[in-house]
């Protein structure tokens, strides 16, 4: 492979793959300046000017004489290949391929059977449809594999809407785009390069950066274990990479890398996970730190795959965690459970356990840190009868003898209930939860509405915010305490589907009520209100059931 040629040149005659220690494809489409967006946008400023197209720098590790692994430059790459497939599918709509054309496709995307080209191992085969022209037929079961279909798509649609001439214009442009090449066959090199190039201005993960520094760490000081230290580490990263790929919509992987850290380090309040594994690196002139903190990361993604799964999909105190969103408490508890592999009915209680306190945390919104107050508990949970001491200090917690758990006790949340203002979210989640009260309640064996369910529900307030003018509207008068005290409150809140919500708009309080037939809350309202009206006694009456419910039951 030459340092300096075209996209085409650099595919001709070789073979290129995306290691599978690295991260699948990544890049978006669909908005404006997203990255696939900007890569058509600059073909079609150099469509019709002299001067070749620059695709940028590309790094590989050569493994044979023609097979070659991309270290630097693997998505502008699979977007090229995308491109050109894309391209050449919309000129065959057209007529026939000429011989150049045929030539020139066989040498940049597929050769008797053997295609230049593949992404990770569990997206290739999509990527490989695609390239093909034929219909998708695998499950896009990862945000990598519908970025591949996204992008294909995106490229196909521009390329429809252009004339025969144009489309050949494009290939020409893309396959005679200069590049720049750098072919290392040794691995510290290529390391090296990799952390070079990314500290001068290019933005990787940090995850990225740190398992590059991992490998640097194993190239230098691995001695005769090296190849079986760097085959575990790219094992592990294949691995985290699989399950970034399924959970990358709900948690970020840097995110994930900090719950490792305070899983690692046994420490709850770390904050600079960082700045720890640099000093351990350098600490530690051997391959013990790196060995270790791997198979913690690998434990500890594959544990947090687990929790956005089907496998607790059904589980309602797994899905209130979940919707709580206190991610910097609840994912390291929840790493640390699933590593101890404890006893089910005892990890479900500490998981019900900080339901509780989270619920707490959330509605009261102090600034107090909960991680300060929890760490103890957290740095003992291996020992025994662990799990029963993280749900009793919560419980101490939420009884507060002390002024410094007292934020998150009876008296503060009673107070935080009370309130005559909530964010939407929380009032769904407190909503919700009142809900599962009266389905259990009523004992009939109705499942329980899940809390990963809260977004098909909107938020409606029986009162209006705006006033029915009315005569004879059914609602208690607007006046300033109605204002301050009752129309924001939980009393006067309600779940209802967004068709249920928008369809009664702001009706009479009567024409409403007989459309509140499908949840317990809704039935509840229907049942209090026998005369057609919707009083402030009523609300207050309501949130007083619903704040008496919350008390005793978080």
């Amino acid at each position: 492979m030459e340092t300096t040629s075209t996209f085409a040149g650099m595919l001709a005659h070789n073979f290129i793959a995306v290691p599978s220690y690295q991260r699948a494809y990544s890049w978006d489409t669909n908005e404006k300046g997203r990255q696939v967006n900007t890569f058509y946008e600059d073909l079609c400023s150099y469509l019709n000017i002299p001067t070749k197209y620059y695709l940028g720098h590309f790094l590989f590790q050569q493994k044979s004489d023609t097979q070659y692994e991309v270290i630097d430059g693997q998505q502008r790459l699979t977007t090229g290949i995308l491109f050109l497939s894309a391209a050449y599918h919309c000129l065959e709509t057209i007529r026939p391929l000429t011989e150049d054309e045929d030539f020139g496709k066989k040498m940049s995307i597929k050769i008797s059977g053997k295609y230049h080209f593949a992404t990770v191992d569990y997206d290739d085969i999509v990527l490989r449809e695609l390239i093909d022209g034929t219909p998708v037929s695998h499950s896009l079961d990862t945000e990598s594999k519908k970025r591949l279909v996204a992008a294909y798509i995106y490229f196909e649609t521009q390329l429809k809407k252009l004339s025969e001439g144009d489309i050949c214009r494009f290939i020409t442009l893309l396959n005679d785009a200069s590049c720049s090449t750098h072919i290392v066959k040794d691995e510290t090199e290529a390391t090296q390069i990799f952390l070079f190039q990314n500290n001068r201005g290019k933005k990787p993960t940090r995850l990225e950066v740190i398992k590059a520094q991992f490998i640097y760490q194993v190239l230098l000081y691995g001695g005769e274990e090296k190849n079986t230290l760097l085959k575990d580490i790219k094992d592990r990263f294949e691995n985290i990479y699989k399950s970034i790929a399924t959970i990358e919509t709900n948690i970020n992987e840097d995110d994930v890398l900090n719950y490792t850290a305070k899983v690692f380090y046994n420490n709850l309040c770390i904050d600079n996970a960082d700045e720890r594994i640099k000093k351990n690196l350098q600490a530690q002139p051997d391959c013990v730190f790196v060995k270790n903190f791997t198979r913690c990361l690998a434990n500890s993604f594959d544990a947090v795959q687990k929790l956005y799964s089907n496998l607790f999909a059904s589980e309602n105190r797994v899905q209130l965690l979940l919707a709580l969103d206190n991610k910097p408490i609840s994912i390291p508890f929840w790493i640390k459970g699933v590593a101890l592999n404890a006893n089910v009915r005892e990890f479900l209680e500490m998981i019900e356990a900080l339901d509780s306190l989270l619920l707490r945390a959330k509605v009261i919104g102090t600034r107090a840190e909960l991680s300060t107050r929890l760490n103890d508990v957290f740095k003992s949970m291996e020992q025994a009868n662990g799990l029963q001491k993280v749900v009793e200090r919560i419980e101490y917690m939420k009884g507060a003898p002390d002024w410094w758990s007292s934020y998150w006790d009876k008296q503060q949340f009673a107070t935080a209930l009370n309130s005559t203002w909530f964010d939407p979210n929380t009032a769904k989640i407190l909503l919700l939860c009142y809900e599962n009260h009266l389905i259990n309640t009523e004992k009939k064996g109705y499942d329980e509405v899940l809390y990963s369910k809260r977004g098909e529900f909107q938020l409606e307030h029986i009162a209006p915010q705006t006033d029915n003018e009315q005569p004879t509207n059914g609602y208690p008068e607007y006046d300033e305490d109605f204002y301050n005290n009752q129309l924001n409150c939980l009393g006067n809140y309600l779940l209802l589907s967004g068709s249920h919500n928008a369809s009664i708009g702001n009706r009479p309080f009567a024409e409403k009520r007989a459309t509140y037939n499908v949840l317990y809350q809704q039935r509840e309202v229907q049942n209090m209100t026998p005369d057609g009206q919707w009083t402030k006694e009523n609300i207050q009456s309501r949130k007083q059931k619903i704040v008496e419910f919350l008390l005793e039951a978080y």
